[in-house]
């Protein structure tokens, strides 16, 4: 659940297109706590950080979300969101693997004219 108000630090499809192939989306209990031990012990570079609830997700950009969704079902997979062209300027997959993790997978749409 997105905790957040007020208007977006960055246009969400110019966030999107700008992260590395592969980033890990860690969903904490107490944010602050979190980016305070990732910034200050891990020497963590973060990009973004919203109050959220628990778990990871964990993703992989450069990867043909259809095609991986095709797979993850013919092998009986979950597939927890179905390929679909997002606001963040990707077109992504979610689907867990066998342990409970959730991989969003994915490739840049074209960018918004004037973006």
């Amino acid at each position: 659940m997105k905790e957040r108000t007020g208007d977006p630090w960055m246009p969400a499809d110019q966030y999107g297109r700008g992260l590395p192939a592969f980033t890990v989306n860690l969903l904490v209990r107490d944010a602050p706590r979190a980016v305070g031990f990732q910034t200050e012990v891990l020497a963590a570079n973060v990009h973004y950080s919203d109050p959220r609830g628990l778990g990871a997700e964990l993703r992989v950009f450069g990867v043909d979300p259809d095609a991986v969704e095709r797979r993850a079902r013919t092998r009986g997979f979950s597939v927890i969101q179905p390929a679909t062209t997002k606001a963040h300027g990707w077109r992504e997959v979610m689907v867990e693997d066998p342990d409970g993790y959730l991989w969003a997978v994915g490739v840049p749409t074209p960018p918004k004219p004037g973006s």
